[in-house]
């Protein structure tokens, strides 16, 4: 099911960009602080704060599913199912997704120190 949703979002995706790719790859050059485009489907953010499965990442995963775009939140798979040892989640969007607004939003809820790692 997620292959096929992640399917579908990636060939929106290619859709758009396609139709819009010189606009996106000017905005893809600009300042590290503007809104990720549909031609990038998904990006990988490290939340060093979120340490626990059963509290932290369900606000984690409701405040960045909340923000503009986002498709779908998944964890990063974690060496034991009851802890967190590697803070990062996976964010899939299908349209514009304003970055810095979702680390404010983290922040906002309490997890620090968000950032994107690619």
């Amino acid at each position: 099911m997620r292959l096929l949703a992640l399917t579908f979002v990636v060939s929106a995706c290619m859709l758009v960009g396609c139709s819009k790719q010189e606009d996106t790859t000017a905005k893809a050059n600009e300042a590290t602080d503007v809104a990720v485009t549909p031609a990038s489907s998904k990006l990988v953010m490290k939340v060093p704060t979120m340490s626990c499965p059963h509290g932290c990442w369900p606000t984690v995963k409701k405040t960045l599913e909340e923000q503009q775009g986002v498709a779908s939140v998944e964890l990063a798979k974690q060496s034991e199912e009851d802890t967190i040892d590697k803070p990062e989640v996976t964010i899939y969007f299908n349209g514009n997704f304003d970055a810095p607004a979702a680390i404010d939003a983290l922040s906002k809820n309490g997890f620090s120190d968000a950032e994107v790692l690619n």
